[in-house]
């Protein structure tokens, strides 16, 4: 099992050009240096990927492992019938993707593969919600999704699962930044294929 990741009390990181204490998130003082040289690393973004992954509780989950080519997002939009958040996840992905990808990175620095394990977790969560609610429909996966605007309500979900996951956050991070953060890594899991149906499939 893999151990916790922490980061020290004592250190700090640069988050949007502006010098930002953080506690709970640095292993040794080389892993410090790598994260001091990002340019505008999302010190928030950071601590809510290393928050969701250390709350990963049973590592033995289920997960999609089948590989295919990531599709357009707008496509993959269209294919799974997302309405309400269309827009947000094209917005927000765009102006995010750098950063989120950073906040993996960081998490992959200690041990590789940790990136895999929480986009697996998500895809876990996410077949999970999918379960709920078909309540044992005789229906494929994407029929359910294209149903009634249900992937909507997926990511609507996922999101609020994970939001509960990382409950111990509220008293050091505002609501809305929590939200925000939560939401580009769903938004980022979905372009992923991680979170609904891959039209390429």
């Amino acid at each position: 099992m893999s151990k916790k990741l922490t980061l020290g009390n004592k250190q700090s990181s640069f988050g949007f050009g502006n010098y930002q204490s953080i506690t709970n998130l640095v292993v040794d003082e080389k892993y410090l240096q790598e994260i001091l040289i990002m340019a505008n690393h999302p010190s928030i973004l950071n601590k809510v990927v290393l928050e969701l992954f250390n709350n990963i509780n049973d590592r033995n989950f289920d997960v999609d492992i089948s590989l295919t080519e990531h599709p357009d997002v707008e496509n993959k939009i269209l294919h799974n019938n997302i309405k309400k958040y269309r827009f947000k996840i094209e917005a927000l992905y765009s102006e995010n993707a750098f950063f989120i990808e950073n906040a993996y990175n960081v998490l992959d620095y200690e041990t590789p593969g940790n990136k895999k394990l929480l986009l697996d977790y998500l895809n876990s969560i996410y077949l999970e919600t999918l379960g709920e609610i078909g309540n044992d429909s005789k229906k494929t996966k994407i029929e359910i999704i294209q149903e009634d605007a249900n992937g909507d309500l997926i990511i609507e979900h996922i999101i609020n699962k994970l939001l509960i996951s990382v409950s111990s956050l509220f008293n050091e991070i505002a609501k809305e930044q929590l939200v925000l953060s939560i939401t580009i890594i769903v938004y980022h899991a979905f372009v992923e294929c991680k979170i609904l149906e891959n039209p390429n499939k």
